[in-house]
């Protein structure tokens, strides 16, 4: 009867980045609307009929929608390319959907380099967002440099509240310049 009631949807590839991580919870929430292709990015709101200016608030050269911002802009590209390298990563960011294959394929096991990498995505893109909002609504921009050190803390501390990550993350205990 359960099954009945519930019924049947299909499985998406990305659930192991927001189901049991050590990830914020604000963060998981906004992982699961790009992922889903649900934020609302100027693109959206110009298919839907509204009046907005298109231009990307964090590069203002292109116009924005998810695959822009994930990480397409320069900002954000900057911006996952300093996390990367913090992770010991010896790559550049790639297209969202790249990316989100990359998580999907090779990170998602219980390792604790894996937990560490799937909570630096959730961070990079929460922040993200909220500097694009921050632009968008309030007209404040900070540094990129001052968004990698907030992610790079709220990783660090939210994975030392796990006894596995901690000697991990005193390893990355760095800022990249």
């Amino acid at each position: 009867m359960y099954q009945l009631v519930q019924g049947v949807f299909p499985k998406v590839r990305w659930k192991k980045l927001v189901c049991n991580t050590s990830s914020a919870p604000k963060w998981l929430f906004i992982m699961m609307l790009v992922a889903h292709g649900r934020l609302y990015t100027k693109d959206r709101m110009i298919h839907w009929g509204m009046s907005v200016n298109s231009v990307c608030p964090l590069c203002e050269s292109e116009n924005e929608s998810i695959s822009h911002l994930f990480f397409q802009c320069s900002v954000s590209t900057s911006m996952w390319n300093k996390l990367l390298q913090w992770l010991g990563q010896r790559r550049q960011a790639k297209a969202w959907e790249e990316e989100l294959t990359l998580a999907v394929n090779h990170h998602n096991g219980n390792s604790v380099a894996a937990t560490i990498y799937r909570m630096a995505l959730t961070g990079c893109i929460y922040y993200m967002w909220q500097e694009r909002n921050q632009i968008v609504f309030q007209g404040k921009r900070r540094e990129i440099s001052d968004l990698v050190k907030r992610i790079i803390h709220d990783v660090y501390f939210r994975g030392c509240l796990k006894v596995k990550l901690t000697k991990y993350l005193t390893m990355l205990n760095y800022y990249p310049s």
